[in-house]
């Protein structure tokens, strides 16, 4: 979840930019620029590392631990931006 928000960060920030001007790429926007122009060898590192993983471990348990890890990323977040930012969040 975390890695695959930069890709959407790039589409974001490309929104912001032509809206804001070039000033979106800094201060309060640097967010959505993640890893700058290394998004995407970036990606393709983090996708190799899963793939590789993912063959030395192929396993029902090895599924269901991934999955699980990503519903617990969620669940972690979304109460982080209640408690900390007050937005509400339906899980």
């Amino acid at each position: 979840m975390l890695e695959g928000s930069t890709l959407g960060g790039q589409l974001i920030l490309r929104h912001l930019t032509r809206h804001f001007g070039p000033d979106a790429r800094v201060g309060r926007f640097a967010f959505f620029r993640a890893y700058g122009d290394r998004v995407g060898p970036m990606w393709r590192a983090f996708g190799d590392a899963v793939t590789r993983a993912s063959e030395r471990a192929a396993s029902e348990s090895f599924d269901a631990a991934v999955v699980q890890g990503a519903r617990d990323t969620f669940d972690t977040f979304a109460a982080w931006l209640m408690r900390e930012h007050d937005v509400p969040v339906r899980l």
